[in-house]
């Protein structure tokens, strides 16, 4: 949160009321934190591991700032419906990181069970997502949907890991032509040093704040 502090102005984020889906750890944790730091208020949702989200928000709050978190669970999404409108909580923006781990494979032949498992992650999680957020906002709702480089070219063992991000672009594209309160920003991101991606492969790994910062400020011009 100190070099956070350092790149971000408070106030310049007032007003984002985000939903960082996937907030506890790795990008979503940088994503969360940068918002709070300038003066946002995101809501950090996990699907396990709420010791690592009240981490977060300790860290935030210790710090100035103000964060909250919430189980979500996309195979039963009404239950945190019930939630946002219990809380009263109606997201602005929604940055959205849930992920498996990355590198599952140990072969080179496609893997139809582990295809699968990204698209529960990458397509349906961020339809089901959606859905939620739009019964709740009656205004307009921007939604960030991190992708891969990976999709530019061929790479060894993320066949299914592409595919579906491939597929959840599509979702992004299918769902802005369908609604028009809805922008989304679908961004290829290079591999960075969050803890989903974390492998023994020699693959070099970007900083994510600068790269997350960049996206926010941008995302925070189009207001409801």
């Amino acid at each position: 949160m100190a070099m956070i502090g350092e790149r971000v102005s408070w106030g310049e984020f007032s007003g984002q009321h985000a939903l960082v889906a996937g907030g506890s750890r790795g990008l979503g944790e940088a994503t969360a934190k940068i918002l709070a730091a300038g003066g946002g208020t995101p809501l950090i949702t996990c699907h396990q591991g709420t010791a690592d989200a009240e981490r977060v928000v300790r860290e935030i709050t210790e710090t100035g700032g103000t964060a909250s978190f919430a189980l979500y669970d996309a195979a039963n999404p009404d239950v945190f419906l019930e939630t946002l409108r219990n809380r009263n909580v109606i997201p602005t923006h929604v940055y959205y990181f849930p992920s498996p781990k990355i590198f599952l494979k140990k072969g080179r032949d496609w893997d139809t069970d582990v295809f699968r498992r990204f698209v529960e992650v990458y397509v349906d999680g961020f339809a089901h997502l959606y859905r939620i957020c739009s019964l709740v906002q009656p205004d307009r709702l921007v939604m960030f949907y991190p992708s891969t480089t990976a999709l530019d070219k061929a790479v060894v063992y993320l066949a299914e890991y592409t595919a579906a991000k491939g597929a959840g672009e599509a979702l992004c594209r299918y769902l802005t032509g369908l609604d028009p309160r809805l922008s989304i920003r679908i961004e290829r991101l290079p591999r960075m040093t969050p803890d989903q991606t974390l492998t023994l492969m020699p693959i070099a790994a970007k900083d994510p704040l600068p790269v997350m910062l960049d996206i926010i400020r941008d995302l925070h011009t189009i207001s409801p």
